[in-house]
């Protein structure tokens, strides 16, 4: 941006010769980030030997110096990567392998003709065999992770979208109904790989019965209906042919009859598929549109069919129903169940009862601290970025999902919980005995935190550029920024601002707009049509 705006401004200023003619089309290239362009340009007309130009001429030179070093740099990462998959590939690795064609993906200069290279197309090949057999074996966590790397392999334009969202469909069944099937699949997984295999694998697992606790067919019903009166597409036929697919992708799935004992009789469930098969294809073939009143009646008609046949409990036919449903609409919209409503709550609130840390899932499945929040109980007891939590209150962690894991770290105010940490250079499992607080949660951070606790809002101080990453819309979001950019003014002023919100999965509506209204003059900032062009 800097730049930009020094290429404008000196080539605008100097005039002699044929360069006032040029300057209008300089000026233009330096708003298109064309930098190297204009050196040349520059260069061509004699403009190095005016002295009002050297250090813009120089700059430029540097820029391009800069830009043929990271050239450089790139294709040797992409023939160490590439070379890397071979290697992988050769030796049967085929997960290391995908996750090395990603790096060369993202390290090529033409990454669409890069996927033509006859090694990863060979690579890719023998990835989609691999899943294909998997998928026969009922390996579904082997199908999952090779579909996931595929798909990143492939982004933003993926074929491998819809086999993806099969996978982890069936996984997420797996999870909820089945999850010591998945955790033998883990397990043989890691032993295949020639991987340790943990020495306690027995793991008390979370009931899925708290899970679709209070779930009525009134939240189902509530769903088709929202959707009919507000969303044009998708239909209510297809929002019906979604949760249909849901019911249908139980009956494919025997690990199941490990909780639901009659998904073991074939002929029942046969018969149900039947059924749900014949009504799919009744709803495929309407062309008039689907009632309310119709939807409530079919519905109905599941539950007392399922019943009569395979029997699972009504409260998991509905959530399932619900998940398939809504899985027709875009990948950001979901049913807010009532064991999701506290934790819904808490994210667009602003605060929560815990100790105070950010974790994530990592790819084998471990808890991992992402950040402790400053000024927090685990903040101020030494609990530390890259610490993985293994055990909560002398339990063992393995296998949990992370909302259980948040769910069993956050609680009451005022009482304590115990968190088993394994760090990197120390070999015991260290303790730590934490009282749990309210968390504020903060939506607005800087560059890097100071060591008074507070942000540092600057990514480049001498020039005044100033840095906010907002992660979430919160209540207090828009006066938090109105902070931060106070802070910049009254330390040494604020040119430029980048506003990064990479990852912001969202909030408040109102928070949002309030934000952009910092921005955005005058105007409409958000307006919304339903399907019937109500505003």
């Amino acid at each position: 941006m800097r730049l930009a705006s020094v290429a404008v401004i000196a080539v605008t200023a100097w005039t002699p010769g044929t360069l006032a003619d040029d300057a209008v089309d300089i000026s233009s290239m330096a708003g298109q980030g064309l930098f190297e362009r204009i050196l040349d340009e520059l260069t061509t007309i004699g403009a190095e030997d005016d002295a009002r130009l050297v250090d813009l001429i120089s700059d430029l030179r540097r820029y391009r110096q800069h830009n043929l070093e990271h050239r450089q740099q790139r294709l040797d990462a992409l023939t160490a990567a590439l070379d890397k998959m071979t290697g992988e590939t050769e030796a049967g690795d085929l997960m290391v392998a995908l996750v090395s064609a990603i790096d060369a993906h993202s390290q090529s200069l033409d990454p669409q003709t890069l996927l033509t290279d006859p090694r990863i197309v060979d690579l890719v090949g023998q990835a989609k065999e691999a899943a294909l057999t998997a998928a026969t074996e009922s390996d579904w966590l082997e199908v999952l992770n090779l579909y996931r790397r595929l798909h990143l392999l492939y982004e933003p334009i993926s074929p491998y979208r819809d086999e993806l969202k099969m996978a982890e469909q069936r996984v997420r069944i797996l999870a909820t109904y089945a999850p010591r099937r998945l955790q033998e699949l883990h397990l043989e997984r890691l032993k295949r790989l020639g991987k340790p295999v943990p020495e306690n694998s027995v793991q008390e697992f979370e009931p899925w019965q708290q899970m679709v606790k209070d779930i009525r067919i009134a939240i189902l019903s509530d769903v088709f209906d929202d959707s009919d009166r507000h969303v044009t597409s998708p239909s209510p036929k297809q929002l019906m042919l979604g949760a249909l697919d849901q019911l249908l992708l139980l009956t494919e799935l025997p690990d199941l009859a490990v909780t639901f004992e009659k998904l073991g009789d074939r002929e029942q469930v046969d018969e149900f598929a039947r059924y749900i098969s014949k009504l799919r294809e009744n709803f495929a073939e309407r062309r008039t549109h689907i009632s309310q009143r119709e939807v409530r009646r079919r519905l109905q008609g599941i539950i007392q069919h399922n019943e009569r046949t395979i029997g699972l409990p009504k409260e998991v036919l509905i959530y399932e129903m619900g998940e398939g449903a809504v899985a027709t609409l875009d990948k950001f919209s979901e049913v807010i169940w009532p064991y999701k409503l506290e934790q819904f709550k808490r994210t667009t609130q602003g605060n929560f009862t815990g100790v105070g840390i950010k974790i994530e899932m990592t790819e084998d499945r471990r808890i991992r601290v992402v950040s402790p929040i400053a000024n927090t109980p685990a903040h101020r007891q030494g609990i530390r970025s890259n610490d993985h939590i293994v055990e909560v209150d002398g339990q063992s962690t393995e296998y949990w999902s992370l909302d259980k894991a948040v769910r069993q770290i956050t609680g009451p105010s005022g009482t304590q919980v115990e968190l088993g940490i394994e760090r990197k250079d120390r070999a015991e499992v260290l303790r730590f005995k934490l009282r749990r607080a309210r968390i504020p949660i903060a939506s607005v951070l800087g560059w890097g935190p100071l060591s008074n606790g507070k942000w540092n809002f600057y990514i480049d101080r001498e020039a005044k550029i100033g840095y906010v990453r907002m992660t979430q819309f919160i209540p207090r979001t828009a006066d938090d920024l109105d902070k931060a950019i106070e802070t910049m003014r009254d330390d040494v002023g604020v040119s430029a601002l980048i506003l990064d919100l990479r990852g912001n999965p969202g909030g408040l509506l109102q928070q949002a707009i309030e934000v952009a209204n910092r921005f955005i003059p005058s105007g409409t900032i958000v307006s919304t049509v339903d399907k019937n062009d109500r505003r």
